[in-house]
């Protein structure tokens, strides 16, 4: 039952430009890694993945584990292959995996983040994203399909399906409460550039990823992966040359994790801009919306307005 008020009072409310309760000091905070990694085939992505991510677990010991990681294969098992091999002196040891299969569907890779998020481990790869996509089954198949099926010629009902189902895969990501590393697939191509000894060869470089646009706005590192040699095409952190190549391994993840640990440990204060803030129904069935958070007895309430007979209301949020 809504508990009605005269005036949001104390509140804090959204609908003031001058009410700086909106706002809070910048403050550094601790974070999860979003890392992309993409390239072509034999681009060295799974196992700069795997030797990135190794880095980034903690044994408990002062040490790392691979049991600590957890991948999502795509790619027909071929992240499993990579068990038991040696690359750059690290021999790679057992680590948790899951295969998805086609239909590649949006809901198969939330399942196996949400799976994944409730083990005992420090690091998902998502191995690769390009299948929800590209993929059979994927998101661009399932636009087809609709396409077919309906009489809007330009596609338009067809994305209002499709866009969705993309964000909660993007935002499963980017919500996840363990470090995620994602690999792309790309299309490749070459380039003529001059070497060392002054003459002209030939370079694979990769081009699209075969993925929706403006993908890699997500993360916080975006590398290029071109025969086991990675280019930051994105780096928040700054740790990484954008001019000069490098050979991923456990180093570049220790890297990582040691800069998103320079922060605080706690979470940034929540505001009325934090929560929903949609029209809700008054108790007397009209529309109300939000203008307001407060604490109650140390519980976080929504002060909203009723719009038929603006008064205000108390709602847990």
């Amino acid at each position: 039952m809504a508990s009605a008020v005269t005036s949001p009072g104390a509140a804090k409310n959204i609908n003031s430009a001058s009410d700086s309760s909106l706002f809070h000091m910048s403050t550094r905070r601790r974070a999860k890694a979003r890392i992309l990694l993409r390239g072509p085939s034999w681009g060295g992505k799974t196992t700069s993945a795997l030797l990135m991510a190794y880095g980034m677990t903690d044994d408990g010991k002062g040490g790392h584990s691979f049991k600590r990681i957890a991948g999502i294969d795509t790619e027909n098992g071929r992240m499993e292959v990579k068990a038991g091999m040696e690359f750059n002196g690290v021999k790679v040891d057992p680590f948790l995996v899951t295969s998805i299969s086609e239909p590649y569907t949006v809901e198969k890779y939330v399942m196996a983040l949400a799976v994944a998020e409730k083990l005992p481990i420090d690091v998902i790869i998502i191995d690769s994203a390009s299948h929800e996509w590209a993929g059979p089954g994927g998101l661009l198949e399932r636009k087809d399909s609709i396409d077919l099926t309906s009489n809007n010629r330009n596609g338009a009902s067809a994305w209002n399906v499709i866009t969705p189902l993309h964000n909660r895969f993007i935002s499963a990501i980017l919500s996840s409460p363990k470090h995620v590393i994602v690999t792309l697939r790309t299309k490749s191509g070459i380039s003529m550039v001059e070497g060392e000894d002054s003459k002209t060869k030939v370079r694979r470089v990769a081009l699209d990823s075969i993925m929706r646009d403006c993908f890699e706005f997500e993360f916080s590192w975006a590398f290029s992966m071109i025969d086991g040699i990675a280019i930051a095409e994105k780096d928040d952190s700054c740790l990484f040359p954008k001019d000069k190549g490098f050979v991923p391994g456990p180093e570049t993840g220790e890297a990582i994790i040691a800069w998103l640990n320079q922060g605080v440990d706690e979470e940034p204060p929540k505001t009325a801009l934090n929560y929903d803030c949609k029209a809700v129904l008054c108790d007397c069935g009209s529309r109300a919306t939000l203008e307001a958070t407060d604490d109650v007895v140390g519980k976080k309430v929504g002060i909203y307005r009723c719009l038929a007979e603006n008064r205000h209301f108390r709602r847990a949020l």
